[in-house]
């Protein structure tokens, strides 16, 4: 009889980045020392998958890497 649980499971997984607009010149390093705008970056929205024993699994990002 096997077991059909899985060994790894992700659920609802999210990963989110909050990244730093800077503008640009003499005025806009001023401006960024006293403002600082930011934008959020999701590297991962809501991601779920199970990995059954024996399988094998990969992961390729808009890098390749």
């Amino acid at each position: 009889m096997s077991d059909l649980r899985p060994i790894i499971r992700v659920e609802n997984l999210n990963k989110h980045f909050t990244v730093a607009q800077r503008a640009s010149g003499i005025f806009g390093a001023l401006r960024n020392a006293v403002v600082r705008k930011t934008t959020m970056i999701r590297a991962v929205d809501d991601l779920s998958f199970d990995i059954q024993a024996g399988e094998l699994v990969g992961s390729l990002g808009l890098n390749g890497a």
